[in-house]
């Protein structure tokens, strides 16, 4: 009969808790503004050059979200974009995923779309002249590199290891080779 008793008393004291997590759950919700972009991944994160923006990249698009309060300022959901960053100057945005393209950061309307042979980029730069878009494949370990006046793959930049077993030693040796065609 004592067993019984106690595990109605777990049964209460769990139930209380719960209780008590749901309010202060609620009170958190009323007293700190935030977004909610249903469940996402997120795949990049970047402030605008002002300051004012925070570019996000998700497994759903892209979204522009203030800086100040989190609130959506716009948003290019479904379109193949996972991941972007802003330009050196802050007026376009180099968008990848399914998709290369640079959009308009007033509209996300596309100004050009790159050339791409269905691969899925994770991360990129461009390079320092501004003339070159550099991105990394996501399932190998290939970069692909784009003249962004033409829109076209200029380059493609393959890493890689390669093992060597060493019977002799028992060990096996590894070195970092680059293949650039």
């Amino acid at each position: 009969m004592k067993a019984k008793t106690f595990k109605w008393r777990h049964a209460l004291w769990l139930a209380l808790a719960i209780f008590v997590l749901l309010i202060l759950k609620q009170e958190a919700k009323a007293s700190v503004p935030y977004t909610w972009i249903q469940s996402i991944s997120t795949r990049s994160a970047v402030f605008s050059k002002d300051d004012q923006s925070i570019l996000i990249g998700t497994n759903q698009g892209l979204y522009i979200l203030n800086a100040e309060d989190g609130t959506i300022r716009k948003q290019l959901v479904d379109s193949g974009f996972y991941s972007a960053f802003y330009s050196e100057e802050g007026k376009t945005i180099f968008a990848f995923g399914k998709r290369v393209a640079i959009l308009d950061t007033n509209d996300l309307s596309i100004i050009k779309e790159f050339e791409n042979d269905s691969l899925i980029f994770i991360s990129g730069s461009t390079s320092p002249d501004g003339t070159k878009l550099m991105l990394n494949e996501r399932d190998y370990p290939t970069f692909r590199i784009w003249d962004i006046s033409s829109g076209k793959i200029s380059n493609t930049l393959f890493l890689g290891l390669e093992y060597q077993n060493d019977p002799r030693n028992k060990k096996i040796r590894c070195c970092l080779f680059i293949r650039w065609p």
